[in-house]
């Protein structure tokens, strides 16, 4: 579906957005891994082209600083051409309620909200020129739930539905759609060490725990590849009459 595309996604270097690049590789795109991990991207990097060869390139990126976002897009279209397609992963973790800090909300706001909008800004140039293009922000249910000790996150997240609909009315007139998916509760190397190191579960133990997996209707939670899937779909012509949707990939979360 996408021979000879060029799709950019931040936070690829693990987690949603690995299986995300992977998928993208699979079905003939060119990607860039633009993440802030060096070590990490550089790994991704390497095991993609094992298979996928030079099709894939790693791009250190810290999408808080403009100037990065600016660099990775200038070498992007430099390697591969016009983009068609943006992928918004990268995101900041800060877990507070009310007593989170100004520097707590600044970090956070210019990853998890600022980060897409500039991503967008200097990516959308190039999709016009390409004559089309998809931009897709991972979300989560934590813009559309409440939950204990969340409001940073939660926040920002809220701020990425609300901004995926008014992007999407911005830029239809280039052609270009605007969707968000979100995601439940999905087993990443960062989620699986969590529940390890903290909670000392294992996944079988927490698809188990009503708080966990079986706060979902499906009674698990999702691997990394099944969320990628569902941004694969929202990039490609198989979904052209969508734009400016919040499409929830939660097993079920958020229906109970």
């Amino acid at each position: 579906m996408f021979n000879n595309k060029t799709i950019v996604i931040t936070g690829a270097a693990s987690g949603i957005g690995y299986a995300t690049a992977n998928v993208f590789l699979e079905n003939g795109g060119f990607v860039v891994i633009a993440d802030i991990s060096e070590r990490e991207g550089k790994e991704a990097e390497a095991n993609l082209c094992k298979t996928f060869r030079e099709r894939c390139m790693f791009i250190k990126t810290d999408t808080s600083k403009e100037e990065d976002i600016e660099n990775m897009i200038k070498k992007t279209v430099k390697q591969f051409g016009e983009i068609s397609v943006l992928v918004n992963g990268a995101a900041k973790f800060i877990m507070k309620g009310i007593e989170a800090t100004p520097s707590d909300w600044e970090k956070i706001c210019k990853v998890n909200i600022a980060g897409y909008a500039l991503c967008a800004k200097h990516c959308v140039p190039s999709m016009i020129k390409a004559g089309k293009g998809s931009i897709v922000n991972i979300c989560s249910i934590s813009a559309f739930i409440a939950q204990p000790n969340f409001v940073t996150y939660a926040a920002t997240k809220g701020a990425v539905a609300s901004m995926t609909r008014c992007m999407a009315l911005d830029l239809a007139k280039h052609n270009i759609r605007v969707n968000a998916i979100n995601p439940g509760t999905v087993w990443t190397e960062s989620n699986e060490k969590f529940h390890r190191e903290v909670l000392n579960m294992s996944r079988t133990e927490a698809d188990k725990s009503p708080d966990i997996g079986g706060a979902h209707i499906l009674k698990r939670t999702a691997d990394p590849c099944e969320i990628a899937e569902v941004i694969l779909f929202l990039s490609s012509e198989r979904s052209s009459y969508i734009t400016a949707s919040n499409v929830m990939v939660d097993g079920g979360y958020t229906a109970i």
